[in-house]
């Protein structure tokens, strides 16, 4: 007897069956765009535990949260994937792709770290800074997990950039050296204006969300 589950990051339905059948799976990752998501569903109730296991050995310093992360990263690059071969095993396939984003997650926390000391050294005595000190550790976490969602939540273009001047802070506070990492990234030359203007648009929405949640770090400018 099999049992119907959904998996509700993909909106898709499945009746998964209490053995795991592989070759199953990986003719479905090979078929449509819905016998992928329901190939991915498939590796979700099955592999999460087994691959994640495999992460938190290769990143003991991951927190859980971090690694539910991870696993969610692995199950986009699933989806993302171009070209799939279904004569290979899934299991290092799923780590190959886990082991890349686990590496990201933990370059852009450094990077994060990074920007947090910088721009504490410079936000010492202005309004921003003075109302940084006075958060708990806690609260401080929560604003962290609220900018990470502000930021996931941007358009494509503005995401890219907020990225890149996170990933890239220090230098990336003289907007040429922005401008020409951001061409890089796209392959094309980007104006300063058109960089300027998607990172301003972009640094308003993630202090509008933090307003709404009750965070209002200083004046225009200092955040």
């Amino acid at each position: 007897m099999g049992r119907e589950s959904s998996h509700s990051r993909l909106g898709v339905r499945v009746i998964v069956c209490e053995q795991f059948d592989e070759v199953y799976v990986r003719l479905l990752l090979d078929g449509s765009e819905n016998e992928v998501k329901e190939g991915v569903a498939l590796i979700h109730l099955h592999l999460c535990l087994r691959v994640m296991g495999w992460v938190r050995k290769k990143f003991p310093s991951l927190k859980a949260d971090e690694l539910e992360d991870v696993w969610s990263d692995t199950l986009s690059g699933i989806l993302q994937t171009q070209v799939f071969d279904p004569e290979k095993p899934l299991f290092p396939w799923l780590c190959t792709i886990a082991y890349r984003k686990a590496v990201d997650r933990r370059r852009r926390k450094t990077s994060m770290d990074k920007l947090v000391e910088a721009v504490g050294r410079r936000l010492k005595n202005t309004q921003t800074g003075s109302a940084w000190k006075n958060l708990d550790s806690s609260e401080r976490h929560e604003v962290f997990d609220l900018i990470a969602r502000a930021v996931s939540q941007l358009p494509a273009r503005q995401r890219l950039i907020m990225d890149v001047f996170v990933s890239n802070f220090p230098d990336t506070e003289s907007m040429l050296e922005l401008q020409r990492l951001v061409s890089e990234h796209t392959g094309k030359p980007e104006t300063l204006a058109a960089v300027k203007r998607a990172l301003q648009e972009a640094r308003a929405k993630v202090k509008k969300s933090l307003r709404n949640k009750g965070y209002n770090f200083g004046k225009q400018g200092e955040l």
